[in-house]
């Protein structure tokens, strides 16, 4: 699983040098595009502006898992001097989005890797402007990207939990 770490830790980072706002993502979309191209996986963005959806496994499968990550940031100016420190004056990944993208991207390349492992589809979901007064998400759902989706999954950090530490 390391590698999974690691492959996640080296895209947060450099979603992390380039944090974007609402629905204004060219740069963080190549970067997922490009993920997903060499993970040899089919997308579409007919579902919202700036959005990124997608399935992995079996079409007959009995059940449908929704996994997503939003990949907007803040505007916020970066204050800590780290090697991989926004280069967007006035905009940051404060809020942990680059590393539900990262995250979103491992699993999925762990799960391309493992596809016939896979007992149920996964409907991948990168979602714009969380972090606006109209959220992307709340767009996708209303176009009815959620109505073949039998849950719904989602990730955020939370920097006073372990590693790993699964909150209810």
């Amino acid at each position: 699983m390391t590698e999974y770490y690691a492959y996640a830790a080296a895209i947060r980072e450099e979603l992390h040098r380039i944090p974007e706002i609402g629905f204004d993502l060219p740069k963080t979309l190549a970067v997922v595009h490009r993920e997903l191209d060499k993970m040899g996986l089919s997308y579409t963005d007919k579902w919202g502006r700036s959005s990124v959806v997608g399935y992995l496994g079996p079409q007959d499968a009995p059940f449908t898992i929704g996994l997503r990550a939003d990949m907007d940031a803040l505007p916020i100016q970066e204050e800590v001097d780290l090697p991989y420190k926004s280069t967007h004056d006035g905009m940051m990944h404060a809020c942990g989005h680059d590393s539900h993208t990262a995250i979103l991207l491992a699993i999925l390349k762990y799960f391309t890797e493992h596809e016939a492992d896979l007992a149920c589809r996964i409907k991948f979901l990168f979602t714009p402007a969380e972090e606006y007064i109209t959220p992307g998400c709340k767009e996708l759902a209303e176009n009815g990207v959620l109505d073949d989706v039998d849950c719904c999954l989602a990730t955020h950090c939370t920097p006073d939990r372990n590693i790993g530490a699964m909150v209810m």
